[in-house]
């Protein structure tokens, strides 16, 4: 049986040009608060999904040098947090789940697990424009 995962990814680009959603800086700022992230963190959230998506909810970044993908606000790579066809790998989710415009909880619930395991130094984005550089102001 073939493999759907190039099937299903070429649905969900398609579909994340049509309902991109860029959130502002408040917008997940004030989300990232409501899901109890630390205070002192959140210019550190700001930053990395500035450089990671742009703020797009419905991100998808790649092919990767490995062959993956990079999914929603996050930029959470199929490698190792999502799966393409169900519900799987460490984040137990579909990487479509996290491209989702209206609703980005499993990016944040995904996130919040990937931080626990590996630190903002997961993110290679963080890591080229936010560590140890100037963070983004909030003043939301």
């Amino acid at each position: 049986m073939e493999s759907t995962g190039p099937v299903l990814l070429s649905i969900m680009m398609f579909i994340s040009v049509i309902s991109a959603e860029v959130m502002t800086d408040c917008q997940l700022v004030d989300i990232l608060r409501q899901n109890d992230f630390p205070s002192n963190q959140l210019a550190d959230w700001l930053c990395l999904a500035k450089s990671e998506s742009a703020l797009n909810t419905t991100a998808i970044g790649g092919p990767n040098k490995n062959g993956s993908y990079d999914f929603g606000i996050f930029q959470i790579n199929n490698r190792w947090w999502c799966d393409m066809d169900k519900p799987g790998k460490d984040c137990n989710v579909t990487c479509s789940d996290l491209i989702l415009d209206d609703d980005i909880t499993p990016s944040i619930e995904c996130a919040k697990i990937i931080f626990k395991i590996q630190g903002f130094n997961a993110w290679n984005g963080w890591k080229a424009k936010c560590k140890d550089k100037p963070l983004p102001p909030i003043y939301c």
